[in-house]
């Protein structure tokens, strides 16, 4: 286990015991209203230790019996491993006419 004694601008490039030291994150994944960590990934902060928390946090919870509210700190990798991992394509069905299909925003009543 890598422990972050001091922050990685701070660290000796030459000393050997602190090759592994500096700047190293605790990845966490949690359902605030029952208390629960649901999984962490301790290590730098880098795409594989983000996309590897988001797979995990989607393997513990089932995609259709839940929503979920997923927030960040807006770190570019979040987007991808998040839409990678819950993201659904929707393809609208063709209708032969140019342009997009028409989607009606509001609905319609019918006399009885």
């Amino acid at each position: 286990m890598v422990v972050c004694r001091k922050r990685k601008k701070n660290c000796d490039p030459d000393d050997a015991g602190e090759t592994e030291s500096g700047d190293n994150w605790d990845h966490v994944t949690f359902d605030p209203e029952h208390r629960l960590v649901i999984n962490v990934v301790p290590g730098k902060r880098n795409s594989e230790n983000t996309v590897k928390v988001v797979e995990e946090l989607e393997e513990r919870t089932d995609k259709d019996m839940i929503e979920l509210i997923i927030t960040t700190d807006e770190y570019k990798p979040y987007k991808t491993a998040i839409l990678n991992a819950y993201g659904k394509k929707n393809h609208s069905p063709h209708t032969g006419n140019p342009g997009r299909p028409h989607q009606s925003l509001h609905g319609t009543a019918g006399k009885t």
